[in-house]
């Protein structure tokens, strides 16, 4: 299950693509506030608000390392996520993923939590 800041304009616009790319519903998609999705993941609102969350046979990805193995689900995709695993390419993605999070600005009435 992906667990994304639904708060967040940004991130919502981010999981409309994956969705999309997702044509074979590999993944569920919960924003942070669907308190159940959160409790069935273990993850708390806190960890989703800084960085997209993958929760999957049980093993927590965050960030970065969420796209990449998001990217390995999607049809077609086996051969990117491998490029994006690379380690690289990993230490790039993830910098890239925490400047982009800590720029991010989220959308009117998200309230204080989408606060940087």
């Amino acid at each position: 299950m992906v667990i994304y800041d639904d708060g967040c304009g940004f991130c919502r616009r981010c999981v409309e693509v994956l969705k999309a790319l997702d044509r074979r519903g590999g993944q569920r998609y919960e924003g942070l506030s669907n308190e159940e999705a959160l409790r069935e993941t273990g993850i708390r609102a806190e960890e989703a608000e800084r960085e997209l969350k993958l929760a999957v046979g049980g093993e927590v990805y965050g960030g970065y390392d969420a796209i990449v193995e998001i990217v390995r689900t999607l049809p077609g995709g086996g051969l990117a996520g491998m490029v994006m695993g690379l380690g690289p390419m990993r230490r790039l993605g993830r910098k890239m993923y925490r400047a982009v999070a800590a720029r991010r600005r989220c959308g009117q009435g998200a309230g204080e939590r989408c606060r940087r």
